[in-house]
């Protein structure tokens, strides 16, 4: 009878003990290359407090993120899902252009112009929103150069403004 004591007591101060360890807080960042790039320095700084992890490759643009949000997601009971697209989207690409990704913003076509963008967008927040409870935090696209071969400086900036609608 002893012993069973000493196993409840037990029991009860690891249950105490466990109740007042917070939980990391798990945050997925979904997002292309420039995502891939600061993900590792993210992770670094909120390593105490979060556990951060980042879609497997490329998101590359909408299109790709429609066809595999749900599979990024999982089952997974994320409490911040961090999304950004708008580069790919609003790049030129064309089949025969040398530079790396075939983009060509004057002999391309662009992936999606700004308001498939933004329909595509409002469809990933949908099918966020209905596989998670997470909180969203929409990063805007980021600078584009005047002398970026597949995109035009002025399309960057119109993406910014669509996620405020």
């Amino acid at each position: 009878m002893r012993n069973l004591r000493g196993k409840a007591i037990l029991i009860l101060l690891l249950i105490g003990m466990t109740s007042f360890q917070q939980e990391k807080v798990k945050i997925l960042i979904i997002g292309d290359s420039i995502s891939i790039g600061y993900t590792p320095f993210v992770i670094a700084n909120l390593e105490d407090v979060a556990y951060v992890s980042h879609n497997p490759g490329n998101a590359q643009h909408t299109g790709t993120g429609l066809e595999h949000i749900e599979a990024w997601i999982g089952d997974n009971d994320w409490d911040i899902i961090q999304f950004n697209w708008g580069l790919w989207d609003l790049c030129y690409r064309h089949p025969d252009s040398k530079e790396q990704g075939n983009r060509d913003k004057i002999n391309g076509a662009i992936t999606f112009d700004v308001e498939s963008y933004g329909r595509n967008l409002d469809s990933i927040v949908k099918l966020i929103r209905a596989r998670s409870n997470a909180e969203l935090i929409f990063v805007t696209t980021t600078y584009v150069p005047d002398e970026e071969a597949g995109s035009f400086r002025m399309m960057s900036l119109n993406t910014t403004r669509l996620p405020k609608r």
